[in-house]
């Protein structure tokens, strides 16, 4: 069978077929990785972390095979969503009002700086969930926290 391409989870290619949810996903962390949000150089730096090629039978099962096998996926991946979902409406700090070229003559946070911003960050993650998000989310601070830690990577 030929080779086939489809969106890839963010948690590895043995999580199975991913969602625009995770397409966005891919494009944030490679916005955060270079640093700029200018479209064409985040969808370059997230076009490997998007799409999965296998072979067609390594991907297609029998469908007596598929039923419960897609639907644990589709409820983890629905967690997932809910999760990402309510963490994209999330209205955070501000960043300061200058031009680019008066940012990077700007100092570097102090280690205290950035632990205090990481702080004040989480907790209105935090908020963010439990005001914003899906009821079903039985945590927001592990979300919250989640969210953080790769942030900090």
């Amino acid at each position: 069978m030929p080779l086939i391409a489809y969106v890839r989870a963010r948690h590895g290619l043995e999580a199975g077929f991913g969602s625009v949810v995770d397409v966005l996903g891919a494009e944030i962390a490679a916005a955060l990785k270079v640093g700029t949000s200018e479209p064409a150089a985040v969808a370059a730096a997230a076009r490997p972390n998007v799409f999965a090629y296998a072979p067609g039978s390594d991907v297609m099962r029998h469908l007596d095979d598929a039923g419960p096998i897609l639907g644990d996926m589709l409820r983890a991946q629905a967690s997932r969503n809910r999760r990402t979902v309510a963490l994209s409406r999330a209205e955070v700090e501000r960043p300061p009002d200058v031009t680019v070229a008066e940012l990077v003559r700007l100092p570097l946070r102090t280690e205290e700086d950035r632990e205090a911003f990481m702080e004040r960050f989480g907790a209105k993650m935090v908020s963010e969930v439990v005001d914003r998000g899906d009821r079903r989310i039985e945590d927001p601070r592990a979300v919250a926290d989640g969210l953080c830690f790769g942030v900090q990577l």
